[in-house]
């Protein structure tokens, strides 16, 4: 097989691939949001969770923090954990 048959036989299977992906993507719309931008800083918000954080509260702060930037589970556990390490809260 020459380079050009290669070439040929690549750009037609990445064209298939592609006509896939935005068949399953068809599918999924709407089901799963695009991941929200990161949240900026707030220092009004991070008092909110600090206080609960000083109460033992991580799972209420984390679930705020959620409801107040429209971040994931992840992203939200992994600030709100930030944020408790910055003052040495655990």
């Amino acid at each position: 097989m020459s380079d050009a048959e290669r070439i040929t036989a690549l750009e037609r299977r990445v064209a298939e691939l592609e006509g896939q992906l935005s068949m399953v993507w068809e599918m999924l719309e709407g089901k799963f949001a695009p991941p929200a931008p990161p949240a900026p800083p707030d220092p009004a918000r991070d008092v909110e969770l600090l206080d609960e954080l000083r109460r033992g509260n991580k799972i209420a702060a984390i679930k705020r923090y959620r409801e107040l930037t429209g971040q994931g589970l992840a992203v939200s556990k992994q600030a709100v954990e930030d944020l408790g390490a910055k003052l040495g809260l655990r």
